[in-house]
C-alpha cells in the first residue's frame, strides 16, 4: 500500500514537471527514484518504465531510447497486468509506425489487440466502429476539437490496426488543423504515407500534404505531391482535384509571383510600340 502511494505521488510530481514545468529532464529524475523504490513490485516497476518511455518519446523525441525502455517492460517482466503490457504494445506499434515499418507496427498492434479490455464479435465489431466514427466526424464537423479527439482515441484504443488503416490518421490530421497546429497534421500524415502508401486514404493524406506545403509556399514540394497523387492513386477521389490545381497553375505561388512585374511589363509595351512604329516607316 505504502509503494502505491508513493508511486501515485512520484508520477503527479513528473507529470507536474514535465507538462508544466517543461523539464523533462527533471521528471526522469524523478522516474529513475521511482524505479529504484518500487523495485520489488513488478507492476508499478513495468508501470515505470514505461512512463519514462513516454518522456523519452513525447517529450524528448528520443525514440530509440524510448523503445529501450518499453522493450524492457515486454521483454523482462512476466506475469504482468494485461493492460501494462496493452499500453506498452501500443506505443512500440506507434514507434514502428513513425519509422514505416509497416510489419513491425502490425505485428504489435496486433498483440494489443489480443490483449483488448472489451471484446466484440464479428457482427458487433462494425457496428461499434461506425458509432466512434460518427461521434468523431460529428464533432469535427461542429468544430469541436476535443471531443473528436477524444473519440478517435477511443477508436484507436479499441481497433489498434485502425492506426495503419489510415481514416484515423486522417482525422487526427484534421483535428490538428482545426487546433491551428499545422506540424502535428503534417507529422501525422507523413507518418500514414510513410508506412501505408497503398492505404485508401493514402491519396487523402497526400492531397492535404500539398495545401500545407502551398500555405508554406513551397510549391515545389506541393507540385510533386499532387503528381504522385494522379501517378500512384489515379482511382483516389483526390485524382481528379489535385489534377485540377495542377492545371490551375504551381501550387503555393504567391499572387506577386504570377504577376507579371510592372517594370518588365512597360518595358514590354515600350519595346512592342517601338517595333510597330519602325515596321510602319
Amino acid at each position: 500500500m505504502a509503494e502505491d502511494y508513493y508511486y501515485d505521488q512520484a508520477m503527479l510530481l513528473q507529470s507536474l514537471l514535465r507538462d508544466h514545468k517543461k523539464d523533462p529532464d527533471e521528471a526522469l529524475k524523478v522516474l529513475d527514484a521511482a524505479e529504484e523504490r518500487v523495485k520489488n513490485n513488478k507492476n508499478l516497476r513495468a508501470k515505470t518504465l514505461r512512463e519514462r518511455g513516454d518522456v523519452y518519446y513525447f517529450y524528448k523525441h528520443d525514440l530509440d531510447r524510448a523503445l529501450l525502455e518499453y522493450d524492457k517492460v515486454v521483454g523482462r517482466y512476466f506475469g504482468l497486468e494485461d493492460n501494462i503490457v496493452r499500453v506498452t504494445k501500443l506505443r512500440i506499434g506507434d514507434i514502428q509506425r513513425e519509422r514505416g515499418n509497416y510489419e513491425k507496427a502490425a505485428a504489435n498492434y496486433t498483440d494489443a489487440d489480443r490483449l483488448r479490455l472489451t471484446t466484440y464479435t464479428l457482427e458487433q465489431a462494425p457496428v461499434r466502429q461506425g458509432v466512434i466514427i460518427h461521434a468523431a466526424e460529428d464533432f469535427l464537423r461542429r468544430g469541436l476539437a476535443d471531443e473528436a479527439r477524444k473519440w478517435v482515441e477511443i477508436w484507436e484504443w479499441e481497433f489498434p490496426l485502425e492506426r495503419l488503416r489510415g481514416q484515423s490518421t486522417v482525422m487526427r490530421a484534421r483535428i490538428a488543423l482545426l487546433d491551428k497546429n499545422p506540424e502535428e497534421a503534417r507529422k501525422q500524415l507523413e507518418a500514414l504515407a510513410k508506412v501505408n502508401p497503398e492505404s485508401q486514404y493514402a491519396g487523402e493524406a497526400l492531397f492535404m500534404l500539398a495545401e500545407l506545403a502551398g500555405q508554406a509556399k513551397d510549391a515545389e514540394k506541393a507540385r510533386a505531391l499532387l503528381q504522385e497523387i494522379v501517378e500512384k492513386h489515379p482511382d483516389s477521389e483526390f485524382a481528379p482535384k489535385a489534377e485540377e490545381k495542377l492545371k490551375g497553375g504551381t501550387p503555393g505561388e504567391s499572387k506577386e509571383s504570377k504577376t507579371p512585374d510592372k517594370k518588365e511589363l512597360r518595358k514590354e509595351i515600350r519595346e512592342k510600340k517601338k517595333d510597330a512604329k519602325d515596321a510602319n516607316k
